[in-house]
């Protein structure tokens, strides 16, 4: 039976635009195994173009290994024996890695996946606002146009009306299904 990389899951997805995500390799090891070590490239692009590295795990020989702090990207996950691989492929700049990388046929590297690390779209708002009519008016208005997130969104503007606004600053909070949240003022 070979080791072999079965799957890349994220096990802990991102809630809130920016944030990170957490993704578990899982492995097929033979008993006893040869130990492995997994590489995480982040590509430069879209998948198929160059490749960076991104972390890795320690030698291991067991069945499962989490990544954490990811942000939104394309990867390549390398099943590589932790010793072969580093004997061909020597750290450097002259190192031959990279084109290996890209079509990986060299038998030091086990096995290899693609994944997508996706996020929400980031909350944006697009505000209007109507200045009062007089002084000492309260008749100036904030309107909010608001996409992105994740479901309904909700406006908190605390113990404003923003319909009924007099001369000030004026603070509101987007939340999305997810608790995300946007920030902002406006002044009348």
């Amino acid at each position: 039976q070979a080791q072999t990389l079965d799957s890349v899951v994220t096990t802990s997805p991102i809630l809130c635009y920016g944030d990170f995500a957490t993704v578990t390799a899982y492995m097929t090891q033979t008993i006893p195994g040869t130990p492995v070590k997994l590489l995480n490239y982040k590509y430069a692009g879209t998948i198929g173009s160059s490749l960076f590295s991104f972390g890795s795990s320690g030698v291991t020989t067991g069945a499962t290994q989490p990544f954490t702090d990811l942000p939104a990207f394309n990867y390549r996950m390398f099943m590589v024996d932790s010793i072969a691989f580093y004997t061909a492929f020597p750290p450097g700049p002259n190192s031959p890695l990279q084109p290996e990388l890209q079509n990986p046929t060299h038998p030091s590297i086990f096995d290899y996946k693609d994944y997508t690390v996706s996020q929400p779209t980031a909350i944006l708002v697009t505000e209007t606002i109507s200045n009062i009519s007089c002084n000492a008016g309260s008749d100036g208005t904030a309107t909010l146009i608001i996409t992105g997130g994740t479901g309904v969104l909700t406006e908190d503007w605390g113990t404003a009306n923003p319909t009924q606004l007099s001369t000030g600053i004026y603070n509101y909070t987007i939340t999305d299904a997810n608790q995300c949240t946007y920030t902002d003022t406006v002044t009348i």
